[in-house]
């Protein structure tokens, strides 16, 4: 029984995309069909039967522009679908971050004659991406906005061209092969003190026999700085805050090992590993696993390449190559340190598995979890808990990954007591936070 209703299910679906192309190739919308009925009653009734003169030459007028609206449609739909088809001809290359608008590379011009009608398009493959066009005399150039990253090797267009009363109109698809890489963006991650624990440093302020510049580093306020350290001259003239810190002499870390689950909820946890990737010194080794892919990466762009194609995983890894697989093969020890990267949890079965790897992993190395977002829920509650987390009112264009404070505090905890360290990241504002600093926020 289910069989035929998959089957029955399968075919409606057909025979709608089916109907819908043919749609496109009838001129006339519904204000056109609807325009001609009653132009052609009114000629019949009032202008044969009746001999109203008057309302004859209405209802002619009337089917006239009806006429003249579809033929006009039709022969820009001749010519402009000729200079479509030869224009993506071409294979489209290009490459870009989530989020940020970039130009494609297409663009159509359009005649001058045929300037009175209105000529846009999308994609209809992918459908993650949003599309716009920029007017430059008669030529549009295509605008295009992805909200999820990933390759692209084809894609299909879809053109829309009508006249400006909305009396006709003709739609039409056409294919094109692409080579499209669209990283997850980084957002505003340089900006936080996120990179500083990719290094290590003796305390001393310069190891240099001779001693130059300031003992002290100074730089903006976040989150858990002890007020003591404010520099409240600063603040009165800049209305800034920023801190006075011990400058340490840093060194680049042997080896750097990170780990990364994908989900359909990971935009934020992405764009901090690329960030990360980035911003590794280039003396360091990377060691860098993905859930689903039992290879480790030690180079940046076989890791980041990688990181594309997870957006295809699957959210169930019970029987994918886990961390403590990625640990074992690196043969780690209790001094090194990996970093897990995490997106809010999807449900409780998915965090029950995670704190089971963090476990097991935190028996054999130092485990610190970065779970990643890209803006918070605002709390109901007002007053300077709010003021010191501005949370974000959108989470980059997607919304996916907003999490409510009050119930990512349950969820810290778990975490916590499975690893060494917990940060939360929020890549939109670029802010970092630790889990006690989350947990007083929410109770």
């Amino acid at each position: 029984m289910r069989s035929m209703n998959r089957g029955i299910r399968t075919c409606v679906i057909a025979a709608g995309k089916r109907l819908n192309t043919l749609r496109g190739y009838f001129p006339w919308t519904s204000r056109g069909f609807g325009a001609g009925l009653v132009s052609g009653g009114t000629i019949w009734y009032y202008g044969l039967l009746r001999e109203d003169r008057f309302l004859l030459a209405l209802g002619v007028m009337g089917l006239t522009l009806t006429l003249v609206s579809a033929m006009g449609v039709g022969v820009g739909w001749l010519v402009l679908r000729k200079q479509v088809s030869t224009r993506m001809t071409d294979k489209i290359e290009c490459s870009g971050e989530t989020n940020r608008e970039m130009a494609s590379g297409f663009s159509v011009r359009v005649p001058r004659g045929l300037m009175f009608l209105s000529l846009n398009w999308s994609w209809n493959t992918p459908r993650e991406v949003n599309v716009s066009q920029r007017a430059d005399g008669q030529t549009l150039y295509e605008r295009i906005n992805f909200q999820r990253r990933g390759r692209v090797h084809s894609l299909t267009r879809v053109f829309y061209l009508s006249e400006p009363l909305g009396l006709a109109a003709l739609s039409w698809k056409v294919a094109q092969e692409a080579a499209l890489e669209i990283h997850p963006h980084t957002g505003k991650l340089e900006q936080i003190p996120l990179f500083s624990s990719l290094k290590s440093g003796d305390g001393v302020s310069y190891p240099n026999p001779e001693a130059r510049g300031d003992l002290h580093d100074l730089r903006g306020y976040h989150p858990g700085d002890p007020i003591r350290y404010i520099l409240w001259h600063v603040f009165a003239k800049s209305r800034t805050l920023a801190v006075r810190a011990p400058e340490q002499a840093l060194s680049p870390d042997q080896t750097f090992m990170a780990y990364f689950y994908p989900s359909p909820t990971d935009p934020a946890a992405a764009g901090t590993l690329r960030a990360m990737l980035k911003h590794l010194p280039s003396t360091s080794r990377c060691r860098i696993g993905i859930a689903g892919n039992s290879k480790v990466f030690d180079e940046v762009e076989e890791a980041e390449q990688a990181l594309l194609d997870s957006v295809n995983y699957r959210n169930d890894y019970s029987e994918s190559p886990t961390l403590g697989s990625f640990l074992q093969q690196l043969h780690s020890s209790p001094e090194n340190r990996v970093r897990v990267l995490l997106a809010p949890p999807l449900n409780q079965a998915w965090l029950k598995w995670v704190t089971q790897e963090l476990s097991r992993a935190s028996r054999v190395c130092q485990t610190e979890v970065w779970l990643c977002v890209d803006g918070f829920v605002p709390l109901s509650e007002a007053g300077w808990k709010n003021w010191i987390w501005n949370p974000a009112s959108d989470a980059g264009g997607t919304g996916l990954s907003n999490v409510d404070v009050k119930k990512l505090s349950r969820t810290l905890p778990q975490l916590k007591s499975h690893a060494h360290s917990v940060q939360v990241i929020n890549r939109e504002q670029g802010k970092q936070f630790s889990a006690s600093q989350f947990q007083n926020l929410s109770s």
